[in-house]
This record gives structure tokens, sequence and C-alpha cells, in this order.
């Protein structure tokens, strides 16, 4: 006859029950592992995301910022004819910077700008030897200074207080900055 324990105690290895078993419970783990992978890599991504566009939209307001500190002369944007007409999201003002050259005879006028176009700040110049201003129609030198700018709208210009006051949305994020001109103001 054959003895029943003596088989149990003789077995060594798994059955085909305990074997699936294993196998679904080291999967639910793989599984729940991955799911964190995942959702960590995702946050990382949107952190890293918004991360530069924090980085461009600072960028850009110590840019313009230094700009205007080192300019000689802010000019309202009506005094330059067509500006508002060909880009009407610019930023209210042209900075003016003099150079004199070296001999002192020769004076170089750099008029510059900016304005919103497609989620880009770009900057517009002209270089000339000519005191009078320029037409928007002559200014280029498009230079795309910062990406994923939404809005410039609320950047304003008082020339009462000699305040310039920079506001940029960049997503869901204002970035704001107060500037006190130092330099003349044509309005």
């Amino acid at each position: 006859m054959w003895n029943s324990k003596l088989i149990y105690r003789n077995r060594k290895g798994f059955t085909l029950i305990e074997l699936i078993v294993g196998i679904c419970l080291l999967f639910i783990v793989i599984g729940a592992f991955y799911s964190t992978l995942i959702y960590s890599i995702n946050i990382s991504n949107i952190i890293d995301y918004k991360d530069e566009d924090i980085l461009n939209a600072r960028y850009g307001l110590d840019y313009i910022k230094k700009e205007i500190l080192n300019g000689d002369k802010i000019i309202c944007s009506s005094k330059i004819r067509d500006l508002d007409f060909l880009y009407p999201n610019n930023i209210g003002f042209v900075i003016l910077k003099i150079e004199r050259k070296t001999d002192k005879t020769k004076i170089n006028y750099n008029y510059s700008t900016y304005f919103l176009k497609n989620e880009k700040l770009i900057r517009i110049a002209i270089n000339t030897t000519q005191s009078s201003y320029p037409s928007a129609s002559n200014l280029s030198g498009y230079n795309q200074l910062c990406s994923g700018i939404t809005d410039i709208s609320n950047t304003r210009f008082n020339s009462e207080e000699k305040i310039i006051y920079l506001n940029f949305t960049a997503g869901d994020d204002n970035f704001k900055s107060t500037v006190l001109i130092r330099c003349s103001i044509d309005n």
C-alpha cells in the first residue's frame, strides 16, 4: 500500500497552482514598481518644463532690465512711426543707446524694443547715425530673446514717475520687475 504521508514528504517541487500564484504576485510587485517609476518620470518632465519656463522668463526680464539701465533715453512707442501698428504686442517703449566713437565726431544711435510673437519675446533694433527717430519698418535684427512667454500686456511705462513695470506671464506664473528710469524720457 501506498503511504500518503511518505509521498507528501518526498515531494521536492512546486505544484502548478503554487507556481501561478507566485508569478501573479511577482507581476503585481513589478507592476506597482513600474507604475511608480513612470509617474516619477512624468512628474520630473513636468518640473523640467516649468523650470525652463521660469528660467526663460527671468532671463528675458533681466536682459531688458539691464538694457533699460544702460540706455540713454526711453522713448514712448507712440513716438516711433508705425511701431504700434506693425508690432501691436510691443512692450510700449523704445530704448535709445547713444554710442560715441573714439574720435568723438561720429555718433551712433541704437534704438531697440521688444514684442511678443508666438510665445516668443523678440528684440528688434536699428543702428543709425541719424538723430531723428526711425520708422518701425526700419527696425530689424529679429533676435529671439526667450520663449514660453504667453503675455506681456501688463508691462507699462509710467513717464511721470520715471518707472517701467515689466510684467511677463509664462505658463501659470507671473514675473514682475520694476525699473527706475535714470535717463531722459520722451513721451
